[in-house]
């Protein structure tokens, strides 16, 4: 069984990437830095919402800014959401990073 094959199943069975923790984080903002690209590819191509803010005012692209993902990172450029506040989010990222 794959690395994603449990979260496939998951989602077939009904789960949600819109479920909030305590931080109101989602799956996609924990998933961006994990440094695991391939779960950040595949939940972006399922349809995770990468517009989400959590508790303090972060998307899941802005939270790759406090860890060391570039790779990750990438993967956000193939996203269709507002330009603006992608070219933005990307920027912040990356100054965050250096």
């Amino acid at each position: 069984m794959g690395k994603l094959e449990p979260l496939r199943e998951l989602r077939r069975l009904g789960a949600s990437y819109d479920i909030r923790d305590y931080t109101g984080s989602t799956a996609l903002h924990w998933a961006t830095i994990s440094k695991n690209p391939e779960l950040v590819d595949w939940m972006l191509e399922d349809g995770a919402d990468v517009s989400v803010v959590n508790d303090i005012g972060r998307t899941p692209l802005m939270q790759l800014g406090t860890k060391d993902c570039f790779p990750t990172c990438i993967l956000f450029l193939s996203v269709d959401f507002q330009p603006v506040v992608h070219k933005y989010c990307i920027y912040w990222s990356l100054v965050q990073m250096n």
